[in-house]
């Protein structure tokens, strides 16, 4: 007896494939239905800036970047935010704008917060970080071989002096600075002085002699330096302050629509730098990070408040 073995070729893959998504096609197992979108809530968020904050800072891009960031966040913790953005020129508009209680966030230097408080319903709550700095030093820098070697000789010289979105505080420290010197207010003590918005723009007038003297901050130095070696060598530090806290981040405590609001706010806002948009905010506002606020961040800046309002009587 002659045994006979049938030898089954297998399918082709491809083949099996095509059968099983027929299958499938007609039925063969049950769909599970799409998971329900869940519903957003809608938001009216409104975020108030200092005009020093926008100082050098272009305001298309920056009120674009925010506006992507902020929706962005808001769908991701369930809300359709509806984002506002509001400037204000000076600290008195801004505690008017606050009165209100409409504001759920509030960007502004520790000069104007120091001048606001207490801010009850608006505590500090983020200290913008810049290259791992909280508080920064600002420099009087001057050349290399003017001869000058305090701030005395600046006397009928000119100054320019930096007012940038996170350095707008170089200012409030160099014309306390000139007052505690006894000869007058900045404007009659020196031949003049300017506020430049840019670094390069009062860094380099310097540089090629075409003023005698430039307050700015230490990372923006350094950052001259970085693109123009020659800078550091022809450019000397001729006065440096003690660290200050200059951008802070105050956001609303009470008023929130619903509970766990305020909290997904600050989550969103430590994401910044995980986030497209987040990233070209803190680029537009010269800042890499956000660190939670502590009171001794802004005690050297309490103090030189106070010692400017001593020397002016109080004035502004």
């Amino acid at each position: 007896m002659v045994r006979t073995t049938m030898r089954i070729t297998p399918l082709p893959i491809v083949v099996l494939v095509a059968v099983l998504a027929l299958w499938l096609a007609r039925g063969g197992l049950a769909q599970s239905p799409p998971p329900p979108q869940r519903a957003l809530h809608a938001f009216e968020m409104h975020a108030s800036f200092m005009r020093s904050s926008f100082s050098g800072v272009n305001e298309t891009d920056a009120r674009a970047a925010f506006g992507v960031f902020v929706r962005r966040m808001g769908e991701k913790r369930g809300y359709a935010i509806t984002p506002h953005l509001h400037i204000v020129d000076d600290a008195e508009a801004l505690r008017e704008l606050l009165n209100r209680q409409t504001v759920n966030m509030v960007v502004l230097d520790s000069w104007d917060y120091l001048a606001l408080a207490p801010l009850t319903n608006y505590p500090a709550t983020f200290a913008a970080v810049e290259q791992g700095v909280i508080q920064e030093e600002y420099l009087v820098l001057v050349g290399a071989d003017s001869g000058l070697t305090g701030l005395a000789d600046l006397a009928g010289k000119q100054a320019l002096v930096l007012r940038s979105s996170n350095t707008s505080n170089a200012g409030h420290w160099f014309r306390t600075e000139i007052l505690a010197l006894g000869r007058g207010a900045p404007e009659a003590f020196l031949s003049r002085l300017e506020v430049r918005g840019q670094l390069s723009q009062t860094v380099l007038p310097v540089f090629f002699g075409k003023a005698d003297a430039c307050a700015v901050d230490r990372q923006g130095f350094a950052t001259m330096i970085e693109m123009n070696p020659q800078v550091g060598k022809r450019l000397k530090v001729l006065v440096q302050s003690e660290p200050y806290l200059d951008t802070l981040i105050c956001v609303q405590l009470a008023g929130w629509e619903r509970d766990g609001m305020r909290q997904d706010m600050m989550d969103a806002m430590l994401e910044m730098p995980n986030d497209p948009a987040g990233r070209q905010i803190m680029s537009l506002f010269k800042f890499n990070g956000m660190a939670p606020f502590e009171d001794r961040y802004i005690e050297s800046m309490r103090a030189l408040r106070k010692r400017h309002d001593a020397l002016t009587g109080g004035q502004p």
